[in-house]
């Protein structure tokens, strides 16, 4: 890349040149059979339209490569550059490299980004040339401006492009080329939109600031400026044969063969020339010389600079762009919130017992014996619980209690079910969408606790925190003179919010079949008449108290039994979720009747301590007296859950066709799901899909709509400027500094919308959700608006990528084209 130089004094060495867009020799659309261009001088290239004067300017310029054979060679000084070779090499900064090192260019359009400041066009050249701030390009560009007629007065650091004349937008498209490093300034028609004077002034002012290692080229159809400027010209002409454009030697005129042609002579060949009225360039200013300059302070590069002014366009007049992608994205947020609420909900539903689980009764001729594990034996079977999805059958047993409400005598039936430590609904009942308090619940199958439910709780009156609940056990006895029905305390496991097909608590195998036995069981007051224990809580400094009060009125506490047969003592107890102490008053013989014991019981209960400390004390029983029962356990319900809910209507079907003999002729002693179970089931599994599909046609149609609104203001800004970027691409902004800088933009213009939307969708659907909480009576823990979550962070995700994708794809499609097809728009 660095032979020899040809001529010290050659900038360009053209040989058997043919030009082609096409590269093919058969398209040619210029032919030039040698032609040297030397330093130093001003070339007019003239010709009628057609011939390929801008052509010749594109190839020269490195703005095309429309090479179809010969050479085209530069030479800057020790470096010789073959434009053929520079084309085809693996490397695009090869060519860059020369635009950014040798070249500069006016244009008839003068391609100024309108966005910009006069003084940012201009000094963008030189920053993109020498990758420098703006501040070391203004010295130079305030001197050019004022030769060029336009001072600061006229023209101010922060006048906008848009907001300058047509003349004086084609002088500051002059500065910008002459205020950049060059060897070869090319210009293409660069005063057709100019009138004689001032055509003459700038191509005055062109010539005073070329040095003798600097050349200018100018296609243009003015003769007259030619013979007045041009060391050179090079007249192109049409081959009437193929139809090509051709120089020939004896068509390149030097200075010095028109200047010493007779006044008749020259008549002859400036036929067309009109008197000329020059300024007075006495008065014109030369860069570096004069007055100090006032420097523009600023540290802009040019990927700065583009990314700052070009940004605030695409932003939109009053940020109307950014108004309306941000709208856009904050529906697509609102859509994604609700819908995730809604999502939530259903999910919350479909891992509710009541949702995923069903019960069917079993008729009580099939619930024991054969007829029943044959049922058990069918649904279990694998090849069933594929075909209709199911994760598990049990069976279960339901019974009833009664209990006291808080400060009542009478006790109220409820229903509540058996549930084994094997049963798969535990995971669901003791889960964190059903779980209220209680970390644990049954401490194993000999436990004698309970699980309630909240909707229990609340309409016995105790506190959702209830360590007791307490029920009859149907057992009555006299006390003084009334009969009292004895309260059973039952320590509280946990508080629940559901349990499938309206039951309301849960014990275990064990507490039932103690129950059942009635006499003589942990439950029966009789079997409880040894022993009274109340437990206190984690306090052992009341415990103590109590014991110590206990016995100071002991005489006056029992009548019945002697001081000398009783024990008071107190321990720490663990029958409880919470630790804490007991107060056990024992007797060495237990009294004949229960009512002694109780008597005693209520006494010990009016004594101050514990009335001044009803919330920490509590009646309990001996739990550990209770003994294993026969088992006797008839189990009436089916219990099975699905995995999905596709088909539970011809699992339905299969049911009554399976399960039941077609001798069957009592209602009674069919096995069937319920009619209204199996619709209810059918259209929440419909609603849930539903929703998941609008959910997702909504989000998609708003990702879309971004992707649309993105591509066609990227598209339509591009086009609008891509004959400017043409321009600065021409002086050697490369394809992947302005890629990257338009992605940069684009990327930092999806980031804040997508910020903002965030905030404004959330703060919308937050006051949308306390509006609709108002409105519509669901569940308490329903979450109608659900933002931050995987699926917003997802479509974000997606949002982020389209707007990549999409803009890399319109800005390589426009910003890859080379200089001359963005300027002249192929």
């Amino acid at each position: 890349m660095n032979p020899e130089p040809m001529n010290d004094n050659l900038i360009i060495n053209i040989d058997n040149l043919s030009c082609s867009y096409s590269r093919n020799e058969k398209d040619k659309v210029l032919f030039i059979r040698n032609l040297k261009l030397e330093r130093g001088k001003i070339i007019f290239l003239l010709g009628a339209s057609g011939t390929g004067k801008s052509t010749l300017l594109e190839t020269l310029g490195l703005m095309n490569n429309t090479i179809a054979s010969g050479t085209v060679q530069m030479i800057n000084g020790a470096e010789q550059y073959d434009y053929a070779k520079l084309w085809n090499s693996s490397s695009v900064d090869d060519v860059n490299k020369i635009r950014k090192s040798a070249l500069s260019f006016i244009f008839q359009n003068t391609n100024l980004m309108e966005n910009f400041t006069a003084y940012e066009n201009i000094c963008l050249s030189q920053m993109i040339k020498s990758d420098v701030v703006q501040t070391k390009a203004m010295d130079r560009a305030v001197l050019l401006m004022r030769q060029v007629g336009l001072p600061e007065s006229d023209v101010g650091y922060n006048t906008l492009s848009v907001n300058l004349s047509g003349g004086q937008r084609q002088r500051v498209s002059f500065v910008r080329a002459l205020n950049s490093d060059f060897k070869l300034l090319l210009c293409d028609e660069p005063t057709g939109n100019l009138d004689e004077v001032n055509a003459s002034e700038l191509l005055n002012i062109v010539k005073q600031n070329l040095a003798s290692d600097k050349t200018a080229i100018l296609v243009s159809h003015d003769v007259n400026l030619a013979l007045k400027y041009a060391d050179q010209i090079i007249l192109i002409t049409k081959n009437k044969e193929h139809g090509f454009g051709e120089i020939s030697d004896e068509n390149i005129f030097d200075r010095g063969k028109w200047t010493a042609l007779t006044p008749d002579e020259l008549a002859s060949f400036r036929s067309n020339i009109v008197k000329l009225f020059l300024p007075d360039t006495t008065k014109l200013q030369h860069p570096g010389t004069g007055e100090q300059i006032y420097k523009l302070k600023t540290e802009n590069t040019y990927a700065k600079l583009f990314r700052k002014k070009e940004g605030q366009v695409l932003l939109g007049k009053s940020y109307s762009n950014l108004f309306i992608l941000t709208l856009i994205i904050s529906f697509t947020f609102l859509a994604i919130g609700f819908a995730n609420g809604a999502l939530e909900y259903l999910n919350v539903k479909i891992k509710d017992p009541f949702v995923n689980w069903i019960t069917i009764p079993l008729p009580s001729s099939k619930s024991s014996g054969s007829a029943f594990h044959q049922i058990m034996d069918n649904l279990n079977d694998r090849k069933v619980r594929n075909e209709f999805y199911i994760d598990s059958v049990t069976s279960y047993k339901e019974t009833q209690l009664l209990f006291f409400p808080v400060d009542k005598e009478e006790s109220e039936f409820s229903k509540g079910r058996i549930l084994t430590f094997d049963d798969p609904i535990a995971h669901d009942l003791f889960g964190p969408n059903n779980l209220i308090e209680g970390d644990t619940a049954f401490t194993g199958e000999n436990d004698l606790g309970i699980v309630v439910t909240e909707k229990l709780l609340k309409r016995l009156g105790y506190d959702k925190d209830a360590k007791f609940i307490y029920f009859d056990d149907n057992d009555k006895n006299v006390i003084g003179e009334s009969k009292t029905n004895f309260k059973v305390p039952v320590p509280v496991r946990a508080v629940i919010r559901n349990i499938p097909n309206r039951n309301n608590f849960l014990v275990t195998k064990f507490f039932y079949l103690s129950w059942l036995a009635h006499e003589d069981c942990v439950f029966d007051y009789n079997f409880q008449k040894k022993r009274i224990i109340y437990f206190v809580g984690d306090d052992k400094a009341l415990v103590k108290e109590m014991q110590e009060e206990v016995i100071n009125n002991f005489s006056k506490l029992s009548e019945e039994i002697p001081s000398d047969e009783m024990t008071i003592d107190y321990e720490e107890y663990d029958k409880l979720n919470t630790p804490g102490y007991a107060l056990s008053v024992s007797f060495n013989t237990a009294p004949e009747e229960a009512v002694v014991t109780e008597k005693l019981a209520q006494r010990i209960e009016k004594l101050k301590i514990f009335e001044s400390n009803k919330r920490n004390i509590f009646r309990v029983f001996d739990l550990d007296i209770a003994q294993q029962q026969p088992e006797n356990v008839i189990y009436d319900y089916l219990s099975i859950n699905f995995k999905k809910l596709d088909k539970i209507e011809d699992f339905s079907k299969y049911i009554v066709k399976s399960l039941n003999s077609s001798t069957v002729k009592s209602e009674s002693n069919i096995v069937e799901v319920d009619a209204g179970i199996v619709k209810e089931k059918n259209n929440f599994n419909y609603m849930s899909k539903m929703t998941l599909l609008i959910s997702s046609l909504l989000i998609a149609f708003s990702i879309l709509s971004i992707l649309l609104f993105i591509s066609n203001l990227l598209k339509k800004h591009l086009n609008k400027v891509k004959s400017n970027l043409g321009t600065f691409k021409a002086f050697g902004l490369s394809d992947k500094e302005s890629k990257s800088i338009y992605m940069t933009i684009m990327l930092r213009f999806i980031t804040i919308s997508i910020l903002i939307s965030l905030v404004a969708s959330f703060l919308t659907g937050k006051v949308a959700e306390m509006g609709f909480a108002s409105q519509l009576h669901i569940e308490d823990q329903a979450e109608y608006f659900r933002l931050f979550d995987a699926q917003t962070y997802g479509v974000i995700a997606i949002i982020i990528a389209v707007t990549i994708i999409v803009s890399y794809y319109n800005i390589n499609k426009i910003l890859s084209k080379t200089p001359g097809d963005l300027i002249y728009n192929r």
